[in-house]
């Protein structure tokens, strides 16, 4: 089962790093700065056995955005699945007259992931599972969409190394603040607001993407040029030229280290912040 390539250039090895000489961290986080954000829309929370909760984003979802970025799938990007098996589980216990009732059943998938980007087509693996058979409150189990889940799964997971939906996988979510700012973002992309920046420039919320002075300080930050402070947390708070989801999402990537209660109190004397920008 695969979705591949129309051409045979598509089937060649990734060419390497040194290949072709990117310029600069922005080259090399272009993909990933485009497709890290995700609409809250499209996530729900979700609680499994055991206790362990976080965020699932729909995997439509993910493949819309892959197509914006790639091209129609089957022609910018696609598949290939690898391996397919079925493995057995724990143990799922007795009936009432003490036979057993097996173990659990795990279907696993590794596939191979395929896209075209500058020009190159990159490749990259990844593993997706699902329990066929298991056991619940309300007895065993069998669940027959177990591969077609363990297909989406793998699929997630390769668009997730490459960025997609980075800030659920960052841990961005886990900040009701930096969800709440997404609900704005994307409503105004929805509604088509008009939001006028300090210098006056108007800035359609419709199509809305990272700002450049978002960028500049995200890549500052990366290249590790700009360290954590009260005052630069201060700074990109007052910063109206960003908006409230760019503000959120440099914060949560600018960890600060505030462990002294005068440090954390500093201030600024009346003076404004200096700028981080010529």
């Amino acid at each position: 089962m695969s979705i591949t390539p129309e051409e045979s250039s598509a089937d060649a090895s990734i060419q390497s790093a040194d290949a072709t000489p990117v310029a600069g961290t922005e080259a090399h986080l272009s993909l990933w700065n485009a497709v890290m954000v995700t609409d809250p829309k499209y996530s729900r929370a979700f609680t499994r056995t055991g206790g362990f909760s976080g965020t699932a984003i729909n995997a439509t979802y993910q493949v819309r955005k892959a197509t914006e970025q790639f091209g129609p799938i089957g022609l910018g990007w696609g598949y290939t699945v690898l391996e397919e098996r079925f493995q057995n589980g724990a143990s799922l216990g007795f009936d009432s007259q003490g036979s057993s009732l097996g173990t659990e059943i795990i279907h696993i998938v590794r596939i191979e992931l395929w896209y075209r980007w500058g020009g190159n087509t990159g490749k990259l693996q990844h593993f997706g599972q699902t329990t066929f058979v298991g056991k619940t409150r309300n007895g065993v189990f069998t669940d027959e969409e177990a591969p077609k889940k363990s297909l989406t799964d793998a699929i997630s997971k390769c668009l997730s190394l490459l960025g997609f939906g980075a800030d659920v996988f960052m841990g961005l979510y886990d900040d009701q603040k930096y969800v709440d700012a997404l609900h704005d973002h994307f409503t105004d992309q929805q509604t088509g607001t008009v939001t006028v920046t300090a210098a006056g420039a108007a800035h359609s919320g419709a199509g809305q993407s990272l700002s450049d002075r978002y960028k500049s300080y995200m890549n500052r930050i990366q290249s590790g040029e700009l360290k954590g402070s009260p005052q630069l947390h201060a700074l990109i708070n007052s910063d109206i030229s960003l908006s409230p989801m760019e503000r959120t999402t440099l914060i949560a990537a600018l960890p600060l280290s505030l462990t002294d209660n005068s440090t954390q109190n500093q201030k600024n004397d009346g003076n404004p912040v200096e700028s981080i920008f010529i």
